[in-house]
């Protein structure tokens, strides 16, 4: 895990996987940005994953009132405090590309291909010149396996609190939500293991 200088609670708001791959969200089919490096022999690659997104403008709507009619979900990526987790990602672009640069022989130094900062252009303190070029790359690379927070639990009082202690839909006779989407805030990377809690704490 780092702590980048955008993070918003003094906590380690990335982490890190690294292996000797490409790593990517949904490749081939749905791949964002084609032309990409699909893994050649050499390649080692570095997945970053923000911890606890900013951005509160996902939305998911139900497209009619089918139950089996998959609904509307948009993350709306970066719309919402912006400079927080972009920045937060970007700080991690320019600290690997930092610890790529250091890296020494055999195995260094490392040349980076993404994000594709043009040559001669990376920073001593590994941002690109341009920033805009990490920014698209960014936007054009991130996914997201693990949405939650959409029903939030929370205290009476609380606005934005969907449910109640009990987890009981606010205005609602019967129904219940016991899933990831009543944290909330996301409660770091990997949400299984909180999930698993809540359903234990809603079976009591």
């Amino acid at each position: 895990m780092y702590q980048t200088d955008h993070a918003p609670y003094g906590e380690r708001d990335v982490f890190l996987m690294h292996g000797p791959y490409a790593f990517r969200g949904f490749w081939p089919d749905s791949q964002a940005n084609t032309g990409l490096n699909a893994g050649d022999r050499g390649i080692y690659g570095v997945s970053i994953v923000k911890q606890h997104p900013q951005n509160r403008a996902g939305t998911v709507r139900l497209r009619s009132s089918d139950p089996t009619d998959p609904p509307d979900i948009n993350f709306n990526l970066y719309k919402e405090k912006r400079e927080i987790d972009m920045g937060g990602m970007k700080d991690t672009v320019a600290w690997v590309r930092r610890v790529f640069a250091s890296t020494r022989s055999p195995s260094g130094p490392v040349t980076p291909l993404e994000p594709p900062c043009p040559s001669g252009q990376v920073l001593a303190t590994g941002y690109c010149r341009d920033q805009a070029v990490d920014e698209r790359w960014i936007e054009d690379q991130t996914f997201g396996h693990h949405p939650t927070s959409t029903c939030a639990i929370g205290a009476d009082g609380d606005r934005n609190a969907v449910l109640d202690s009990k987890f009981r839909v606010r205005g609602v006779e019967g129904l219940r939500v016991v899933d990831a989407s009543v944290f909330p805030r996301i409660p770091g990377v990997f949400p299984v293991v909180a999930t698993f809690m809540v359903s234990q704490k809603a079976s009591d």
